[in-house]
């Protein structure tokens, strides 16, 4: 599956991070994912993943930087043919809803990573896509009242991380190293300034003998627009008091593995306790708006995988309510809690050794990154089957030709075998072909109107050209440019594409060949109905397709060896035995060569009971066919 994903930047967090978790896992599966962003430090860890990146001011909202967005998705959909775009954040989002409405663009996920303000105008600009996913319960619960999406179109998923092993520096004789890892912005300001705050208070307890706990030293990684104002708030802490605690920030880190090896307690939400937990540290439950919910532990455990580790409780507005989830009144009662919790983690190491071994069997548990994966793999499933689940066949089709109507009956009825139904099926068909569409119960579409046929490849994953030696240009170079067109547009729109047991050639002009040439390259499976085709195809554009990862070109039956021969049966009633001659109109002196060929050969056949059929499949053979049964001392069947 080819996955577009994009995203507002690729800086340090945790909706960050979870792209490139599973982009990587994604990829360790056999599929391919893009990238795309407005850049930032994880962009290259994207590219020591195997992931491609593409650089686009998703990040911005100005019309300017939107319709760029805009141009840029589009682009890099058609780059890698995309089956699905997976949109996280609302900028993304909003970007792939204009795509959306102006027309043919991949089916969009969107993963709601938090509370998005449902009030005017952001809300009702919020695209959703063609299905959501909730990283929490709690989260999806609030999106159906917020925003109204059905609770049959959003999937709870909960975040998946790939475990690190860390090797644990011991820590200063005395000391208690406590970490928070987050964005040090608005949304984040009130958790670090608890913090810090009981920092300070356990330190001046122990400074003023209240208490025989180590020193807390706090280290708080991250960065962001509060940072200079937190780092002042910090210091204006230690001046008054006592100095027996100490609090750094450390800056931005790009794995929080170097964070967790100098931890004893971390304290925070969302991904960074995730990965704290899978790490195997006591995790205190500290939300980014100061609510703090205890440690995680196994009574604080299912309401934590409820809201994604985020205490408190979501109102109306899209922010949380302080304190109400742990039945403490304001942030008065979390510092309170959050001070009591590290308390106790520092001074027992039982109790901290309980609390580790709980929170690295409860990550494991609940956030590894291939269940993750999986699950994410079948919503896209999901999706494609309801949105883009029509096979679109294309050839020669509704012009009075019995063997490509027949083909066209048999491809109907291979798919039918293999659980396609007929209503899943359309066919680019001449208008006088609709009726015997119809009657196989597929929908016909007209073979001149290309709004209609993009629309047809809009609805549709896969693309197949089939019926025949389409791809030559001896009987007209317009059918070649035709069936050209058709399908680098359904190519271009993020369908699959396929020929069917195709022959090749005769090809006579070099623009032809180039056609050819692209069309190999561009197409996902190609089968040949004989070897001189394969051969050429091989010759043509085998080493390319190998050097781009395509599979290589194979042998596959002309969908008309399938059909039934109703024609011939009536010959054949009388247990005489027949050979075919199904001539092509062309010119008189061609066909003088081929008669006189015939003629000898039904001669040979005549004394061992062989007898000569023309069959005319198309009524503007049916004047040649006539002659030559005539030459032969034949039969001649008209096809029609």
């Amino acid at each position: 599956m080819n996955i577009l994903m994009c995203l507002s930047r690729m800086t340090i967090g945790g909706a960050e991070t979870h792209v490139l978790t599973l982009a990587s896992a994604l990829v360790r599966k056999g599929h391919t994912v893009l990238v795309a962003s407005s850049g930032g430090p994880l962009a290259e860890k994207l590219g020591e993943a195997g992931i491609s990146h593409v650089l686009l001011p998703l990040d911005k909202k100005d019309p300017v930087s939107l319709l760029k967005s805009a141009a840029g998705l589009r682009m890099a959909a058609k780059e890698i043919s995309a089956d699905i775009v997976h949109a996280h954040g609302r900028i993304p989002s909003f970007v792939c809803g204009l795509l959306k409405k102006a027309g043919s663009f991949p089916p969009v996920v969107t993963t709601a990573h938090g509370y998005w303000d449902p009030s005017p105008p952001k809300g009702p600009l919020s695209y959703w896509g063609e299905h959501t996913i909730a990283v929490s319960g709690r989260l999806k619960t609030w999106l159906q009242n917020e925003y109204g999406i059905p609770g049959e179109r959003i999937t709870v998923i909960e975040n998946g991380i790939m475990p690190e092993r860390i090797r644990k520096s011991p820590a200063a004789p005395g000391t208690v190293r406590i970490t928070a890892l987050c964005r040090l912005d608005a949304d984040n300001s009130a958790a670090i300034r608890l913090l810090c705050k009981a920092a300070a208070e356990l330190g001046a307890e122990e400074a003023s003998g209240d208490c025989r706990g180590p020193k807390p030293v706090l280290t708080v990684y991250g960065d962001g627009t509060e940072r200079k104002e937190l780092e002042a708030f910090a210091d204006g802490l230690s001046k008054p008091g006592g100095t027996n605690f100490k609090i750094k920030f450390a800056g931005p880190v790009t794995s929080a593995k170097k964070a967790f090896e100098g931890t004893d307690i971390f304290a925070g939400s969302s991904r960074s306790a995730i990965e704290a937990a899978a790490a195997g540290l006591p995790v205190i439950l500290l939300s980014g708006s100061g609510v703090c919910g205890g440690i995680l532990s196994e009574t604080t455990a299912a309401e934590a995988l409820e809201n994604n580790l985020i205490p408190g409780e979501v109102i109306g507005s899209g922010k949380r309510s302080p304190g109400k989830s742990n039945g403490i009144s304001g942030m008065n009662g979390s510092l309170k809690l959050l001070t009591a919790c590290i308390g106790l983690l520092a001074g027992n190491t039982e109790l901290a050794g309980e609390a580790a071994g709980f929170s690295r069997s409860f990550a494991a548990e609940n956030f590894d990154i291939d269940k993750t994966c999986d699950t994410t793999l079948s919503v896209y499933g999901r999706v494609l089957e309801r949105t883009k689940r029509r096979i679109l066949l294309c050839g020669y089709f509704g012009a009075s030709n019995a063997g490509d109507d027949a083909s066209l009956k048999a491809v109907v009825g291979k798919l039918g075998a293999s659980g396609i139904h007929a209503e899943r099926i359309s066919v680019i068909s001449r208008r006088k072909g609709f009726k015997a569409a119809e009657e196989l119960g597929i929908k016909p579409v007209p073979r001149l109107g290309p709004a209609s046929i993009l629309r047809e490849i809009g609805k549709s994953r896969l693309f197949v050209l089939c019926g025949g030696s389409l791809l030559q240009d001896t009987t007209s170079r317009r059918s070649l440019a035709y069936y050209f067109h058709v399908m680098k547009a359904a190519a271009a729109r993020g369908c699959r594409t396929m020929l069917w047991g195709q022959g090749l050639g005769p090809i006579k002009r070099r623009n032809s060949e180039k056609k050819v040439h692209e069309l190999l390259l561009i197409t996902d499976a190609a089968g040949f109905r004989d070897a001189d085709s394969l051969e050429y195809a091989r010759r043509t554009a085998g080493d390319e397709r190998r050097a781009v990862g395509k599979p290589d070109f194979y042998l596959s039956a002309d969908a008309a060896l399938d059909m039934s021969a109703a024609f011939l049966r009536n010959e054949n009633s009388a247990g005489n035995g027949y050979f075919v001659i199904i001539p092509k109109k062309s010119s008189r002196r061609d066909e003088r060569v081929f008669t006189r060929a015939f003629s000898a050969a039904a001669a040979r056949s005549a004394g061992r009971g062989v007898r000569p059929v023309a069959a005319a499949l198309h009524p503007g053979d049916a004047p040649a066919a006539k002659r030559i049964a005539a030459a032969c001392g034949g039969r001649l069947i008209n096809c029609e």
